[in-house]
């Protein structure tokens, strides 16, 4: 992730981090395999947030103005993992 994109998704928290806790956030986004083990401990979110869900992360990726195949991947990644189906 680009800086742009890790303060655009620190900016979704409801509550701001302290100095801390973004440092820890950074030290996560910034680590690819580390980021993808949190992301799969998750719980899958319900089905009606799937949507918003998806939305909010193609956000994130355009905020740079830049589509990369990468990222559209990733994107594929996260809604396979959450059960929705990829059109």
């Amino acid at each position: 992730l680009e800086a742009a994109e890790c303060d655009r998704l620190l900016m979704m928290l409801d509550d701001q981090p302290s100095a801390d806790d973004y440092a820890e956030w950074m030290a996560l986004i910034g680590d690819a395999e580390r980021l993808r083990a949190r992301f799969l401990e998750l719980p899958i979110p319900d089905p009606s947030s799937h949507r918003a869900l998806l939305e909010h992360a193609w956000q994130m990726a355009l905020v740079d103005g830049d589509r990369c195949e990468a990222e559209v991947e990733t994107l594929r990644e996260i809604a396979r993992h959450i059960g929705v189906e990829d059109v």
